[in-house]
């Protein structure tokens, strides 16, 4: 089953095994509105409830290995 908009919104760097070309999905993220309040965040569990791995194709892994590697070098020039 591939992962939902709520469950790809959740993903952390930590959750990408590139070498494995795999995401493993295991939490989501979802709105929550208070009559008369901001919008909140939450981060909650999948509908499964469990974590799943999903594979990755070559070219997926390529463009988040670019991306990776381009925030990196962001993140050390702001350094």
């Amino acid at each position: 089953m591939p992962p939902t908009r709520c469950e790809l919104l959740a993903l952390r760097w930590r959750d990408v095994d590139l070498d494995a070309a795999t995401v493993s999905v295991r939490r989501s993220v979802g709105v929550v509105k208070h009559l008369g309040q901001a919008r909140e965040i939450r981060e909650g569990t999948t509908k499964t409830a469990g974590p799943r791995v999903i594979d990755i194709d070559t070219a997926t892994v390529a463009v988040l290995r670019a991306w990776k590697r381009e925030r990196g070098l962001m993140a050390f020039q702001l350094a």
